[in-house]
């Protein structure tokens, strides 16, 4: 345990600024690979720097989007994660950024938990990373999230456990009791996943418990790899420490949409919207910047309109809807909704999160409406059939022979909710407008 300490405490004087490096430092010196992950993980690397040896992840080699969109915020996000830890036993010390695209720790020799038998593990490997990661918890209020994956765990030179990868990193601070004890119970039962594979004499029985109720609940929200893509372990880099060598499947986008038509997370999801919307809600309006308030209204308001003309045009469960905005396109009420959530969002005044929207509402919007259109072929017949083959399912086109464009009806609207639908969306723009003029500075 002492070894450990020596090797992880707090931060020297090269590690705290003076000894720091630069890009240009990093361009004009020697750099060891140790990993090139896929295509959204940073490239790891090790760094000789005034006697100093670092490992430094850095996604300034990867695509210009995949740079500014995910490496800037995992960079940040990840040493945010990595300062909280500063005096914790068995972390990364001394983590620094580099630049917008890459971030430096000191670096520890040694070998990850799944490339060592369980014979060359010492008996109070286990006991001492439990007691390691209960002290993150305690003293730096963070979750590692991915301890399951062996490769996070190092066995450093002198037989001491080692954290790795903290990109998936939470903190417990915000968090209400129930989900703060289930965060910290799943990196207590990744620790026991491990400690009952190599010696599960030890485990004890409330250990055992623990893991147990994990396990059982996991479903819910495990998945493999990118977004539940397989990974693949013939990497020839795999052996050298630190590496977590993954790599881009050829089924990525099927597994994806395997993720967002899970049965288990649906269900989950749909239970919990009402208090998932509230939350989204709040931290909208929380961090909202009152600059975008105007733009996101405007472009919330015209999916609004688009929402309307479909309520006020969709006979359900009755007729076949041709009419209307359905005369342009199969699913306008999704585009409609787009506008309408996409206007609240503008509010974080934050273009990768307007990204990342649009690619989680994408995926959502293509299953769903595949299962709505397998559903709808048995009773709507051969005249959907004929409806699918001749207007596009999102984007807008010529519209369909024999259809009234300019058509309304006041009942459908009514008994669609499409007044309640107007009056939510208005209140949350109300609340927003309120919390910009009063709530902000007084």
């Amino acid at each position: 345990m002492s070894t450990a300490r020596a090797s992880h405490g707090e931060p020297d004087d090269a590690a705290r600024g003076g000894q720091r490096f630069s890009r240009a430092d990093l361009s004009h010196g020697l750099r060891r690979p140790l990993s090139e992950g896929r295509w959204a993980n940073a490239v790891l690397t090790l760094f000789e720097h005034a006697d100093v040896t670092w490992v430094v992840k850095d996604f300034r080699t990867r695509t210009w989007l995949v740079r500014n969109l995910i490496g800037r915020f995992l960079v940040r996000r990840e040493l945010s994660g990595l300062r909280r830890l500063t005096g914790v036993p068995g972390t990364p010390q001394g983590a620094f950024c580099v630049d917008a695209f890459a971030l430096a720790y000191r670096y520890v020799p040694g070998t990850d938990l799944r490339g060592l038998p369980a014979s060359a593990l010492d008996p109070e490997f286990f006991p001492t990373l439990e007691r390691n990661v209960l002290e993150m918890h305690a003293r730096a209020h963070v979750v590692h999230l991915d301890l399951r994956n062996a490769k996070n765990i190092l066995v450093t030179e002198t037989g001491e456990p080692s954290l790795l990868d903290f990109q998936s990193h939470v903190g417990l601070r915000w968090m209400p009791g129930p989900l703060r004890r289930l965060a910290v119970r799943v990196d207590q039962a990744s620790v026991y996943k491990h400690w009952a594979k190599c010696s599960p004499s030890t485990l004890g029985p409330e250990r055992k418990a623990i893991l147990d109720q994990i396990n059982a609940v996991r479903p819910l929200w495990a998945v493999r790899g990118y977004f539940g893509a397989p990974r693949r372990d013939h990497d020839p880099l795999m052996s050298r420490p630190h590496t977590r060598p993954i790599h881009l499947e050829p089924t990525v986008l099927d597994a994806v949409h395997r993720l967002f038509n899970n049965p288990a997370l649906r269900r989950v999801l749909v239970k919990s919207r009402v208090l998932l919307g509230a939350l989204t809600i709040a931290a909208i309006v929380w961090k909202m910047d009152p600059r975008w308030l105007l733009p996101g209204f405007l472009v919330s308001m015209f999916g609004e309109m688009i929402q309307l003309w479909c309520f006020a045009s969709l006979d359900k469960g009755r007729t076949l809807a041709f009419n209307g905005p359905y005369a342009f396109v199969r699913n306008p009420m999704y585009l409609g909704r787009y506008f309408i959530l996409l206007g609240g969002i503008m509010l974080l005044g934050q273009w990768w999160v307007l990204v990342l929207f649009t690619a989680v509402y994408y995926f959502y919007m293509v299953n769903r409406v595949r299962r709505e259109e397998e559903y709808l072929r048995g009773p709507l017949g051969a005249p959907y059939e004929d409806y699918l083959s001749t207007v596009n399912r999102f984007l807008p086109g010529p519209p369909k022979p024999g259809s009234r464009l300019a058509f309304w009806d006041w009942k459908l609207l009514k008994r669609n909710h499409g007044t309640t639908n107007l009056i939510a969306t208005l209140a949350f723009w109300l609340i927003a407008w309120a919390w910009a003029t009063y709530g902000i500075g007084g």
